[in-house]
């Protein structure tokens, strides 16, 4: 990464003392290849097409390449971009593939919320979304049109780094800042520095890691143990995000223990707090369900 680059990218961090600066600087510059991230049609059609015959054939794909397959043959559900300008260049990793959120889901949810939040006559100028998990920005991008203040966190920087540079993509970059780190090691000082803004959290959101694809292989979804890679479990999500914003929104497995979901919601809130849950489907598919607490978006 060039100095250019380089200081561009670390205008949109949130960065709290010098030190962290610094283990950021050094991260980019010695274990960070934005070439390899750099994903045109042209690029992914040469990477999934057999070279001689022109036609894609999972049996003749590496074991990786196999695995994402069929998220390249839905490639423009992702970003929509990618087919309506073939010349674009997005920035993916090889995980981000089965983790963004489709382009159609990413939208209606940012809807759903915005229209939520207007509705509650908040002041949506000074308005922030937080968008926990943010990947490859798919969600911050759609905050990010219907939102002037949007953040995106994550603890991966070649995922936060494809969130900024798609964020340029589609025109947005303006109205978003990152944070790179653990989110349960970084509360405490992100929640102190949006205090001293005067700014209001409206929402925080979060697609938190599933587990890959097989998280398919079980009939359901245990939101503690199968979500404990990221904050230990549902529990720890929801109380964490709590401190944030009265309005919390999850979009969850398709498979989700419904019955667990209801006693983490007690447990976590009380007994008269409700979770409203939407099943999203896209193309007649089941895609996952949107999970909602709070009074502004639960009525």
């Amino acid at each position: 990464m060039n100095h250019f680059e380089l200081k561009d990218f670390l205008s949109k961090l949130i960065i709290f003392d010098e030190n962290e600066l610094l283990d950021i600087i050094n991260l980019l510059q010695y274990n960070f290849d934005p070439e390899s991230l750099k994903i045109t049609d042209k690029k992914i059609k040469s990477r999934f097409n057999n070279t001689e015959t022109g036609i894609s054939n999972s049996k003749s794909l590496s074991k990786q390449d196999a695995r994402i397959y069929k998220y390249y043959l839905n490639r423009y559900t992702i970003f929509s971009k990618l087919q309506t300008n073939k010349s674009c260049c997005l920035y993916m990793t090889d995980e981000l593939w089965y983790s963004v959120t489709p382009e159609d889901i990413s939208l209606f949810i940012a809807d759903y919320i915005y229209s939520c939040l207007l509705n509650s006559k908040k002041d949506l100028n000074k308005t922030i979304i937080i968008d926990c998990c943010c990947g490859g920005g798919g969600n911050t991008i759609q905050f990010a049109k219907k939102f002037p203040n949007c953040i995106g966190v994550d603890n991966n920087i070649e995922h936060l780094y494809c969130t900024y540079k798609n964020s340029e993509l589609y025109n947005v970059q303006d109205r978003v800042l990152l944070k790179y780190g653990d989110w349960f090691k970084k509360e405490d000082d992100l929640l102190n520095l949006l205090n001293q803004t005067g700014n209001c959290v409206g929402c925080v959101f979060s697609s938190p890691p599933w587990g890959g694809p097989e998280y398919l292989l079980s009939e359901y979804y245990d939101l503690e143990k199968n979500l404990n890679g990221f904050g230990g479990g549902l529990t720890n999500i929801l109380m964490s995000f709590k401190k944030f914003s009265k309005n919390i929104v999850l979009f969850l497995p398709k498979n989700s223990n419904l019955v667990q979901l209801s006693e983490i919601t007690e447990k976590v809130f009380d007994k008269d707090t409700r979770c409203r849950i939407i099943y999203v489907k896209s193309n007649g598919y089941l895609k996952g369900l949107l999970c909602m607490w709070g009074e502004d978006i639960v009525f």
